[in-house]
């Protein structure tokens, strides 16, 4: 049996059903491909194979194995190869000819299309076989090969560019040699690890793409031929034309400015015709959008006010209003069997236009209205623009979203007055009215908005029917639409509404929101039935516009507005706005602040509202659930009527709304109070606030209780709530610090108020915010925690209390999750034969420590920051009580400046303990060890020096978390004890500084540090430091050292765990700059016998391996940190550490030299990304110029010879290696960056061989 037969029948054991013959014949087929011989094979097996399957086995070996060892062939063979490979593409061509039958063409040319990426990979690795392949597919497309040869052709084009694209992105990845993957639709059973060749041939890559523009109007000639549709001829098959478009947006994208609309229109007016064209046509729309967004890209062409090209865009825009019918008829057509086709066509046709009209926006803004026909069709488009983003579907508005906004580059001085304010006032109530809520949207698709000038009757009749109750619910909606929505909403719909903001200015407020908000509070619940939906949309708009709105405001706030106020009936603001001519480019602030105080007005009604319209029995026993879920159907009655004033849809957009203008309510006092009420009953408190009654939170959970869509969304709006509560907090925690209330200190009321809410679970978002879900708690808690960091200076005695009590209710909470999880037989049995708890008890573990966290997280206890609030707040306060005549604010007698203890410092001396245990009972879970490492690292940066009698402790339970979960949040516990208390005790100089140099530091807690650091080392370290370094042997090119293939193998290992890496490196570095001493002191000391004396040589050997990695994060950080040890070391003295005691020896790195400069070598030649070759070159420089030049030129000497290295630099060549060496120990030192970084490019194949000669000084 020949070898080719033993290999169809191994192809046919793989696409077999035996899964054991699977197995076999993919291990046998995969060493097959690695024999030289598959070459040969897999030519005969294309040309002769029995099947189709195995002759595309054959061609798919050939396109891996061209990907993989093309360098490695000599340039004898790669010739002769490559003109096999040419010979296989004509013959499979010959062979998939069709015979009459043309459909499916492209789905039968499997053999000939992955000969093409194989004659496509092969020349984008050698520039001189550019040509060639490009003249074949030339050959291919307008000789007799007819279909099947133009479809190859354009094959051919497009896997060349694709090539290039990915050598030149340093990308390229082996294909697999199995056919599942492309045939069989399941994963390639033969997929190969990526050669070292892929890497080396970034520069060639770049070389080729230069070598291919020449060639971009020939192919532009080739695509023309076949998609231009010439009088009285039939166009070609759909799928040759698809191809054509296909290789057409590649090779534009290669060259986008020789193929841009601008040079289309010049030169190949036809071809630009065909793709206008062919836009039109159903099957081949997308393609067809796909190449004409390409030429219009922004990137390479933007056309200007010329005639030249305003002649242009009419043009073309009158090529797009010929479409206009075809979209109506997509819009009429969306109801029946064929709506999918008609919405894909929609997509399509709208991403096109959206990128022309980004491309023309000057054109379009700024066209002569002098009454041409020119004019006529841009500000036509402009329209058809405005219809096509009334399209139901969502991706047709985004399609347009670049147009608008690349629009408003334009001056408005510069524009004709149509696309001024008339133009925008449109679009916004088009965006507006599509922002309403689905059945809103469902009665607009069904009057489907035609054009421009009906989109105002359009919004009135949407209006009317939400006023009529619209057409049902959407709480029995697809959660897949519903999630569209809203992503559209967020996203697109608010960048267009903050471009309406920026063009229109005051007549932002004054245009479509003034029709939509009603000029008083509604005073009923019929009459929030019909207003919500309205409500909703413009707390929506005025949520999404508040970074603008707030940057235009601070542009003239320096002018004088009208003293805030609030209205209560006299008229909508909104309106008088219109009517008193405010819809110049410049905002009103008196105006903007009435409308802010209308929309919040509006609000704080809600709970007189609910409390009118709350009269019906708790369980909704009276038909709140009916049909429609409680809105008006199945009995209705007050559960109805509650459900239409607490809608779970209007409620969230107000609470954001108020959040986003948290400065704005500061400003104002006198809303405060019912503000907080509104958040926190809509956060889920029942306990009456200062600010009024809890009758709107009573009625929130009584719909939760009998209204499906509420019980769904209750944790959604107490998170939308609870942020929005935070944000006000923040802004007004002065405000609130210095409150009263009945004489108890309004923090303690708020605390008192917001503790039942954390007792309860129920408000975790699942799926949001982390592997736990988010919890809506979290948001209150560090609200809470703010008032009371802000009440500190005031009164410690309070702040403390607060304190106490706001981590109390988590800390119970906690407490009785650790004992049930040390109930005998709770949880999971381990391998060890340990018990853990279960995921669900460890989850809700984590969420109480997270509220434990988010309480103290602003607790400062920086002495220094807490005098100057004192101050600050001191002398407010008096002035205040000095003008009504009373003391300043205080509680049981306490008064400024009374610091008896800090707050923080009581709540974890009470909770320790508990933490402790917790540590224990947890059974080292990720999730538990992370938010408990997070907490104590968050109590360390904050309470800084207050904490030190605890940080031992700390640092004990973050070693054994560490060394039994690796978790990161051990690393970042360390780094904030560094920061605080390697910097900042020494500054403070409590003690004197210890002779050895340490830092000025208790004893106790640097023998913590350091045995800390000493123990993270090791375990952070272990995959690295646990086999010996493959760097070893460097001396000889004996069989010690180990191959450039062994090293990548052990690099490959090494780099399991890049994110702790890159951590613990970035710690060291923060070591460096802040306590240098903890792992430099044995060095100083010359102490080598004392515990933690192999810290130092420990990360130098890490830091050395990591050097020459592929990973980029880590890599990075290991040569930074290198970097700064190097250079401490060279200047005698630890980086960042000038004090006396911290000189270093100079001969502190030289063991650890020649390892560094040989993994230096490596990664810059040939093992690391190119990314990487900079960094690794500063490094390279540094280790010359800061070490003796007989030590840099031992290293160096040492490194050629390993074997690894050898390998690497052999493209180089001998002669190019040794230049390299004279010209790096050369003195005076010559610039040994840029000539690591020509060497590297020399061993990449990336430069000539002649690189280095610029280096060389002259005599």
């Amino acid at each position: 049996m020949s070898e080719a037969e033993e290999v169809s029948r191994a192809v046919s054991a793989l696409y077999g059903s035996n899964a054991q013959q699977q197995a076999e014949a993919n291990r046998w087929l995969m060493a097959f491909a690695e024999r030289p011989a598959a070459w040969d094979v897999c030519r005969e097996l294309v040309l002769a194979g029995p099947a189709q399957e195995i002759q595309f086995f054959g061609a798919n070996v050939l396109h891996t194995k061209v990907r993989r060892e093309w360098h490695g062939l000599a340039l004898e063979a790669r010739q002769q190869a490559f003109g096999a490979l040419s010979a296989l593409v004509v013959a499979a061509v010959r062979r998939e000819q069709p015979n009459g039958m043309t459909a499916g063409l492209a789905t039968r040319m499997l053999v000939s299309k992955r000969l093409c990426l194989a004659l496509g990979a092969a020349a984008a690795q050698q520039a001189e076989l550019c040509a060639p392949c490009v003249q074949m597919a030339l050959e291919l497309g307008t000789g007799e090969h007819g279909p099947a040869g133009a479809i190859a052709a354009f094959a051919l084009l497009c896997a060349l560019v694709d090539e290039v694209e990915l050598l030149a992105n340093g990308a390229a990845g082996g294909g697999g040699y199995g056919v599942h993957s492309s045939a069989g639709g399941g994963a390639s059973p033969l997929q190969p690890p990526p050669s070292p060749q892929q890497h080396a041939s970034a520069s060639t890559a770049r070389a080729s793409a230069f070598d291919l523009r020449p060639f971009a109007t020939p192919v532009a000639q080739l695509v023309e031929a076949h998609v231009a549709t010439a009088a009285g001829r039939m166009p070609p098959l759909a799928e040759l034309r698809r191809a054509a478009l296909h290789c057409f947006r590649a090779w534009a994208a290669l060259d986008g400015e020789a193929l841009s609309v601008r040079a289309l229109a010049a030169r190949h007016a036809s071809l630009l015709e065909g793709l206008l064209g062919a836009l039109g046509e159903q099957d081949i729309a997308e393609a067809a959008a796909d190449a004409l967004c390409e030429v219009c890209s922004l990137e390479f062409v933007s056309l200007t006010v010329e005639q030249t090209d305003v002649h242009l865009a009419a043009s073309i825009a009158e090529r797009f209003l010929r479409l206009q019918p075809q979209l109506k008829q997509a819009l009429a057509h969306r109801t029946g069997s064929s709506g999918a086709q008609a919405d894909e066509w929609a997509a399509a046709f709208t991403r096109a236009l959206g990128q022309f009209g980004a491309c023309a926006a000057r054109p379009l803004a700024c066209a002569s209205a002098g009454g041409s026909a020119e004019s006529a069709q841009l500000q036509q488009l402009v329209l058809l623009m405005l219809e096509s983003a009334s399209y139901p579907t969502h991706a047709a508005s985004e399609n347009l979203v670049d147009a608008w906004v690349s629009l408003q580059d334009v001056p408005m001085h510069a524009r004709v007055d149509a696309m001024r304010a008339p133009l925008y006032e449109q679009l916004l109530t088009v965006t507006i009215t599509r922002c309403m809520w689905p059945d809103v949207r469902g009665a607009r698709a069904a009057r489907g908005v035609s054009s421009a000038a009906t989109a105002a009757a359009a919004a009135g009749a949407a209006v009317a029917a939400a006023d009529n109750g619209g057409g049902g619910d959407d709480d029995d909606d697809d959660d897949d639409e519903r999630a569209e929505f809203e992503k559209w909403r967020h996203q697109s719909a608010a960048e267009v509404i903050t471009c309406c903001l920026a063009a229109l200015g005051g007549a932002f407020f004054s245009s479509a929101l003034a029709s939509l908000l009603p000029a008083e509070p509604p005073a009923s619940a019929e009459a929030w039935t019909g207003a919500w939906r309205r409500i909703e949309v413009v707390a929506f708009a005025l949520a999404a516009v508040h970074a603008e709105l707030k940057s235009k405001l601070r542009a003239v706030e320096s002018q004088p507005s009208a003293p805030p106020t609030t209205p209560t009936g006299s008229g909508s603001p909104l309106v008088a706005s219109r009517a008193s001519g405010a819809g110049a480019l410049t905002l009103d602030k008196a105006a903007v602040d009435s409308a802010l105080a209308q929309l919040l007005n509006i609000a704080l009604a809600l709970p007189a509202v609910a409390a009118s319209a709350a009269h019906f029995p708790a369980n909704g026993a009276n038909g709140a659930s009916g049909a429609n879920g409680g809105r008006g159907g199945g009995g209705g009655g007050r559960g109805a009527d509650i459900a239409a004033v607490v809608d779970w849809r209007l409620l969230p957009a107000l609470c954001t709304f108020i959040g986003s203008f948290g400065s704005w309510v500061k400003a104002r006092p006198q809303l405060i109070d019912r503000t907080l009420e509104l958040l926190l009953a809509a956060a889920g408190a029942h306990a009456p606030c200062p600010g009024g009654g809890s009758e709107l939170a009573a009625s929130l959970a009584a719909v939760g209780r009998a209204v499906p869509a509420g019980a769904r969304e209750a944790p959604r709006l107490h998170l939308t709530a609870a942020e929005a509560f935070r944000n006000v907090c923040a802004h007004c925690s002065a405000e609130l610090a210095i409150g009263q209330h009945g004489g108890t200190s309004l923090v303690t009321v708020l605390v008192r108020r917001v503790c039942p809410l954390l007792n309860s679970g129920a408000r975790i978002v699942v799926g949001d915010g982390g592997p736990c879900g988010q919890d809506a708690r979290v948001p209150l808690a560090e609200a809470l925690g703010r008032l009371v960091a802000a009440v500190e200076p005031i009164d410690a005695n309070v702040a403390t209390h607060a304190l106490q009590e706001l981590v109390g209710t988590p800390a119970r909470s906690l407490r009785g999750l650790v004992s049930r999880a040390g109930e005998s037989g709770a949880g999971v049995a381990t391998a060890g034969g340990a018990r853990k708890p279960a995921a669900e008890l460890c989850a809700a573990m984590a969420h109480e420590l997270q509220l434990i966290t988010a309480s103290v997280r602003f607790c400062d206890g920086d002495a220094s920051r807490r005098s100057s609030r004192l101050v600050s707040m001191r002398a407010s306060a008096a002035a205040a009580g000095a003008g009504a005549g009373a003391s300043a604010p205080g509680v049981g007698g306490a008064t400024f400046g009374t610091h008896p203890v800090s707050p923080l410092i009581a709540v974890i001396s009470e909770v320790w303990p508990l933490l402790e245990e917790l540590s224990v009972a947890s059974g080292g879970d990720v999730l538990v060890v992370d938010a408990l490492l997070d907490l104590l690292a968050r109590a360390i940066l904050c309470g800084k020096a207050l904490l030190a009698g605890h940080l031992p402790q700390m640092l004990a339970l973050a070693v054994d978390a560490f060394g039994a979960t690796r978790a990161l949040g051990a690393l970042a516990l360390f780094k904030a004890a560094i920061e605080v208390h390697g910097a900042a005790l020494k500054l403070a100089d409590e003690c004197p500084t210890d002779a050895a140099g340490l830092d000025a530091a208790p004893p106790a807690l640097r023998d913590a540090l350091a045995h800390a650091l000493a123990a993270m080392t090791v375990t952070a370290l272990r995959p690295l430091l646990s086999a010996p370094s493959p760097l070893d042997g460097s001396g000889a090119r004996a069989a010690g050292a180990a191959s450039s293939t062994e090293l990548r193998a052990a690099a490959a290992a090494e780099e399991s765990e890049p994110q702790l890496l890159n951590d613990f490196f970035e710690l060291m570095q923060r070591v460096l700059v802040f306590s240098p001493m903890l792992i430099l002191g044995p060095l100083v000391q010359s102490a080598s016998s004392t515990p933690h004396a192999r810290t130092f040589a420990q990360v130098v050997d890490a830091c050395a391996r990591c050097v020459a990695h592929q990973e980029p994060t880590h890599t990075r950080a290991s040569i930074t940190f290198a970097c700064q040890l190097v250079r401490g070391c060279a200047d005698g003295t630890a980086p960042g550490a000038a004090r006396k005691g911290c000189a270093l020896p100079s001969t502190a790195i030289e063991p650890h030299g020649a390892m560094l400069t040989l993994s230096c070598l490596l990664g810059l030649t040939s093992f690391s990304a190119e990314g990487l070759v900079d960094h690794q070159c500063e490094l390279l420089r540094v280790l010359l110029q800061c070490s003796a030049p007989h030590l840099s030129a031992q290293w160096l000497a040492a490194a050629f010879q390993h074997r690894a290295l050898l390998e690497a630099v052999a493209p180089a060549g001998e002669a190019n290696s040794e230049l390299f060496l004279r010209l790096l120990v050369h003195r005076p030192p010559l610039k040994h960056d840029a000539i690591a970084r020509e060497f590297s490019r020399m061993c990449r194949r990336e430069g000539g061989v002649d690189g280095l000669g610029q280096f060389v000084p002259t005599a």
